[in-house]
């Protein structure tokens, strides 16, 4: 039995130390890539059984930062902070969502805070964001957890087109 992070009501945060949680996880991802519901994440493809093992190993060097938001056996909402290398200054990178028809039932909040409860605990001080530049409301919610704006980066998708990305930093 782990432990939850947060519960409320219905609602139950955990962070995520099973290998069975994890690929739980990886389904809700995989399913909200299908609806095109990851206005956080940029990713070419599923994730696969071998992304589970890799996530579970990251998660155990280290590396990675999972939150995962259940109401009942659902799950409705899921975030992690991955290590991205010494590639850029700040290392750690978030990707974060929520159902829709769970939005502002502060679920996104909750799972920022355990994420940065667990961020502490390793003493990472920063972590980024890349929300899309025309995606006001991932940037507003980023803003109200306490990211600031620093500049723009852009990035051309499979299809050939260039998105504007903000990147944005929270000091923990």
């Amino acid at each position: 039995m782990i432990t939850p992070f947060h519960e409320q009501e219905r609602l139950v945060i955990y962070t995520v130390p099973t290998g069975k949680l994890f690929k739980e996880v990886l389904r809700y991802f995989n399913s909200n890539l299908n609806k095109g519901n990851f206005n956080l994440i940029r990713r070419k493809g599923h994730y696969t059984l071998k992304d589970t093992e890799m996530w579970l190993k990251r998660y155990r060097e280290g590396k990675q930062i999972v939150a995962v938001a259940l109401v009942g056996d659902e799950i409705v909402g899921a975030a992690h902070l991955n290590h991205c290398g010494e590639v850029d200054p700040i290392p750690w990178k978030l990707s974060i969502t929520v159902d829709g028809e769970y939005w502002r039932q502060k679920i996104g909040t909750r799972l920022m805070e355990c994420l940065i409860w667990q961020a502490r605990e390793r003493n990472i001080s920063k972590i980024r964001a890349l929300p899309r530049v025309d995606n006001a409301a991932a940037v507003s919610f980023l803003e109200k957890i306490g990211f600031k704006s620093v500049s723009n980066e852009y990035r051309t998708e499979e299809s050939g087109k260039k998105v504007a990305l903000n990147r944005m930093v929270l000091e923990i």
